[in-house]
């Protein structure tokens, strides 16, 4: 490069970067440039002067475009392990309320059962008890008023 000017869209493939980028560069003044009389701006490269071109770190816009593609790789891999780590976990959470769900709904037909064991029994019954246990109906009793914990949470009081 014998510090010609060349136009901007002869400059970004030159460097391997966009048009826009070359743009960018006028504006922050950070490359030689000036405009022909009809209105065409062209730019001079300096063969000495790699970061004054906008070449840093000897990485072309190539480059940077496969480093920045594999980056997203890694990160779009990461979260698809995410994503599934969190799926895992749902699935077990998921399966865990089933369970709970099937444990409950055991023990709710099983309140009835519950309470008749619950309640208070009678003194035990004596010889002559028995004797006239047979002649007189038993007395039909009173549902009990108070109810089991297990049957207020589940029906109320």
């Amino acid at each position: 490069m014998n510090n010609e000017w060349i136009t901007v869209a002869n400059a970004a493939s030159i460097l391997g970067v966009s048009k826009q980028a070359i743009r960018q560069r006028i504006y922050r003044d950070t490359i030689a440039h000036r405009k022909d009389h009809d209105g065409t701006v062209f730019v001079r490269i300096t063969e000495h002067n790699p970061e004054a071109n906008g070449e840093t770190n000897g990485e072309s816009y190539a480059e940077n475009i496969g480093h920045t593609e594999d980056v997203s790789r890694e990160l779009i891999d990461e979260l698809r392990e995410r994503i599934g780590f969190v799926e895992r976990q749902l699935e077990q959470a998921n399966e865990r309320d089933r369970e709970n769900r099937r444990i409950i709904a055991g023990l709710v037909q099983r309140v009835p059962e519950l309470e008749a064991v619950s309640e208070p029994r009678d003194a035990p019954d004596t010889a002559s008890e028995d004797a006239n246990r047979d002649d007189v109906p038993p007395e039909p009793q009173e549902p009990a008023e108070r109810r089991s914990w297990l049957y207020r949470f589940f029906f109320g009081p």
